[in-house]
């Protein structure tokens, strides 16, 4: 068999159309129309489907472009035919509803004849009127003596054939007055119907059709025509119809007024989503894209009429044997989802009506059982992109099942209508009946299972299931989630969290014993300067000032034990409790929930680890372990080092630090205390202000010193908390604007380090207006 070739809008290149068995009801069909349409045996043999001779050679000569619906029914038609007899079947596609005959003719004429000139045909197939002008201009060229059968043909008269004899074939006549019969009989309230018809040819020929048969007024229902329409203002126009007294009948809308083309199915869409109303059509390719049906005409009928004449001529009839099929083989077609949408029951559809994509909705419905209920959207369960399914809560048999569904376990959906939800689910069918029991009881609703596909693959999933009720009838609703994936990432991370809370135990323990031999360490100093001042048996003015600097140390002794138990063993207990927790109980948490926990316990060993950071500082400083060392430096340098310390800080609150001093400034200073004294500033600033705030940082000359002022504009503070900033006191501390904690020791350094250097360190502020820290350098 040689090989055949296609023709589309570029030239491009198509192989073989591949041949899918189709059921006998087709063939039976098609043999039906056949006696139908022509009493006499056009085989003219007892046999129909004998085989022919092998080297038999048809063309199918097609207007359009493959992957248009109705293109590629007609195709497929034409196809189940003549595959089984034999025939070798070769196949063209002009491209016309994209690219005009006009435009293209010149090209499509040596082309044609360029790839035809090796091959003979026995009958050549035209469908639609195109590849009928087509043919019939250049027959002499491209197959002479060759009879063609032609299909698909709207408004045929005489004249588009030539007076040869070499032509035959079936008419195409859309039935705008059958279909508008049969949308009044279905729609007893319908009061206006409107047309719509785009400009090309065939929209135009089918406006002309419809006023032909329509007018403007019907058996007292109104008729209104859209022609060549933009989609915007169409669309707009559909949306204030009425939906139960309006009805919308499209003919063809390929083409808007702006030039925008559309295939059947997207511009079906369009108008069915918009218009409130149900929408009839003439063609069957509208069904399946939210058109309801009506008197239609079909492509796969057209293919299939053709197809049997071009059989009887290659079995020997002569064209002129077979006379034209004018008598359009229409008939009544209907969508189940459009019809269930607009609730249309089945016992309103005309006898002999061909119902198509007849889903468990729409046969319980006919069978009068779950009727379309109005608290469950069967449109929203088929459509939705989640695998959704209705179960029998007595024996767990499948009622339904969308189409999301289907996909994702493998089967055909027609299958998995004949399947029990314990087909594929791997737990022993008594422990899957325990939780189908469960679920319908609403003891349990959402249950971990592994599922079978159809692959054979094994996959974790999440049901969600609810007992509902649909037309009174009591049903399991379920919704499955793949979790396979999270599943195997969250072994993972169970082995990666345990390794970091092992990591984090350890280090909490060396926190808490460096913590204690600290606490130790400063009672066993306490206790040393109380025996020294016991021993000396001096009143004078020395060991008063040593008496009041013991009594100081020791207050200040017992408000650090105070901050400790509360700033200190909180968070530890905090992340000894929540370690623990995660250790034993890490199987009842979800990602998030592991992801929070983490995210804390870091957060709460930073500021423990910032504490204690400060708690040794301090204890440095108290007993003189800090070396002043003072050194000419650049007080720039400092303040740009200062800055890119806080920065990160500064930046998750959208605060903008300025500076205003001059670059030439020089000190004399000890650069690692100087350098805390602006870390500690700029870090309280940052804490109190809000979102978006500014921090100003401002050096002067001044009396032969440099004035250092850090201004925010944040919260403040009233003159009860200004004045315990440089004691150990609980009461001072205040949580930043969100919510960050401190030590209250920060400004107590900041003021020793200035203190240090000779100088001083002050404070202004007020509740609501911010705070400016001012302290003093020496001139280097």
């Amino acid at each position: 068999m040689n090989k055949n070739q296609s023709f589309s809008s570029c030239l491009n290149y198509a192989g073989w159309v591949n041949v899918s068995s189709r059921l006998v009801a087709i063939v039976l069909t098609a043999v039906f129309l056949l006696a139908a349409f022509y009493p006499q045996n056009l085989y003219g043999r007892c046999d129909e489907h004998a085989a022919v001779d092998a080297e038999q050679h048809v063309l199918l000569l097609n207007s359009y472009h493959k992957g248009l619906s109705w293109t590629d029914a007609l195709t497929d038609a034409v196809f189940d035919v003549l595959a089984p007899l034999g025939v070798e079947i070769t196949v063209e596609y002009m491209d016309t509803k994209r690219t005009p005959l006009s435009q293209s003719e010149d090209y499509l004429l040596p082309f044609l004849s360029a790839r035809l000139e090796d091959t003979s045909f026995d009958t050549v197939i035209v469908s639609d009127n195109d590849a009928l002008d087509f043919a019939k201009k250049y027959r002499s060229v491209l197959f002479p003596g060759t009879p063609i059968v032609f299909c698909g043909i709207n408004y045929f008269t005489p004249d588009m054939i030539d007076d040869s004899g070499w032509f035959t074939g079936v008419m195409e006549v859309t039935d705008a007055r059958g279909t508008f019969d049969v949308m009044q009989m279905m729609l007893p309230e319908m009061k206006r119907v409107t047309v719509i018809s785009d400009g090309t040819p065939t929209g135009l020929a089918e406006s002309r059709a419809a006023r032909s048969v329509l007018s403007h007024e019907l058996d007292q229902v109104e008729i209104r025509y859209i022609d060549n329409p933009e989609t915007e203002s169409l669309l707009a126009e559909l949306a204030g119809l009425d939906p139960e007294t309006d009805a919308v009948l499209l003919t063809v809308f390929n083409m808007d007024a702006k030039g925008r083309y559309f295939t059947y199915e997207e511009s079906a869409r369009l108008i069915t989503e918009a218009a409130p109303c149900p929408v009839f059509g003439l063609w069957d390719f509208y069904l399946g894209a939210g058109v309801a049906g009506g008197r239609m005409a079909s492509a796969a009928d057209q293919g299939r009429v053709a197809a049997n004449m071009a059989a009887a001529i290659v079995q020997g009839a002569h064209p002129q044997d077979l006379p034209i099929v004018t008598n359009s083989p229409n008939r009544t077609f209907f969508d189940a989802p459009a019809l269930l949408r607009h609730s249309i029951h089945p016992s309103s559809l005309p006898e002999g009506s061909v119902v198509h994509n007849q889903n468990p909705a729409w046969i319980r419905l006919q069978q009068d059982g779950l009727d379309r209920d109005s608290k469950f959207s069967y449109e929203m369960f088929h459509g939705h992109g989640s695998v959704m399914m209705i179960l029998d809560p007595e024996d767990g048999r499948i009622l339904d099942i969308n189409k999301a569904g289907a996909e994702f376990y493998g089967y055909p959906l027609e299958q998995m209508l004949t399947m029990n939800i314990m087909d594929f689910n791997i737990l022993p069918a008594a422990r899957v009946q325990m939780e189908i029991e469960q679920a319908r009881q609403e003891n349990v609703n959402r249950f971990r299972f592994k599922h079978r596909m159809a692959s054979g693959e094994i996959r974790d999933v999440e049901v969600n299931s609810w007992p509902v009720h649909i037309q009174d009838t009591p049903v399991l609703f379920s919704i499955i989630q793949d979790v396979t994936s999270i599943i195997s990432s969250q072994a993972q991370l169970e082995g990666i969290l345990a390794e970091r809370t092992e990591t984090l135990k350890r280090r909490t323990r060396a926190l808490v014993f460096i913590l204690v031999t600290f606490v130790a360490a400063q009672g066993v100093a306490i206790t040393l300067i109380v025996r020294y001042a016991l021993r000396q048996n001096k009143l004078s003015s020395e060991l008063k000032q040593a008496n009041e600097k013991l009594e100081r140390l020791n207050a200040e002794k017992d408000k650090l034990f105070s901050i400790i138990s509360h700033d200190l063993k909180s968070p530890l207990s905090g992340l000894i409790s929540s370690t623990k927790m995660l250790s034993s109980q890490l199987a009842v948490f979800s990602q998030d929930d592991i992801r929070y926990i983490s995210s804390e316990l870091h957060k709460n060993s930073k500021s423990t680890y910032a504490l204690l950071e400060e708690l040794l500082q301090w204890a440095q400083m108290s007993q003189g372990g800090i070396d002043y060392k003072p050194v000419p430096c650049s007080l720039s340098e400092m303040i740009s080092i200062g800055i890119n310390t806080v920065k990160s800080a500064a930046k998750d609150k959208d605060i903008v630090i300025r500076t205003d001093f001059p670059d030439d400034i020089a000190v004399m200073v000890d650069q690692s205390m100087v350098k805390t004294v602006l870390r500690n500033i700029l870090s309280n600033a940052i804490k109190f202000s809000h979102q978006g705030g500014e921090v100003l940082i401002r050096a002067r000359h001044s009396e032969g010193k440099i004035t250092m002022a850090v201004k925010d504009n944040g919260i403040g503070m009233s003159e009860e908390v200004k004045s315990m900033l440089f004691t150990v006191n609980k009461a001072k501390q205040q949580l930043g604007t969100d919510g960050e904690k401190g030590t209250g020791l920060g400004l107590m350094f900041c003021k020793q380090f200035i203190e240090q250097h000779g100088e001083k360190l002050w404070v202004e502020s007020e509740p609501g207006k911010g705070t400016t820290v001012f302290f003093t350098l020496p001139n280097g």
